[in-house]
């Protein structure tokens, strides 16, 4: 990564790139390592994208402007809660701002 950013932390990797869009672009990858059956990957990808949602609906993740991210789920992150994900997830975007 010439020009981005990584941030990483026990639950998930953060990686982000100056965009070509005028606003955030997002990707949430579990991999199958991580999960094997493609439900349990689903489903949680599904629960990343829900919370990052919310925080995004509560302006709680900052001024994010023309950014492309993508979050990279850890082993970890499956046994998180969504509350959890919520708190893990602004920590690790606002380190990822500064």
């Amino acid at each position: 990564m010439k020009k981005g950013h990584e941030n990483s932390g026990p639950f998930f990797v953060l990686r982000s790139l100056p965009g070509i869009k005028s606003h955030t672009r997002w990707a949430v990858l579990v991999g199958k390592k991580i999960a094997p059956l493609s439900t349990d990957r689903n489903r949680k990808r599904r629960q990343i994208y829900a919370a990052l949602q919310e925080l995004i609906q509560q302006n709680a993740l900052g001024n994010l402007a023309n950014l492309d991210i993508i979050v990279l789920a850890r082993k970890p992150a499956l046994k998180l809660c969504v509350p959890e994900m919520k708190t893990t997830l602004i920590q690790q975007v606002q380190s990822l701002n500064s």
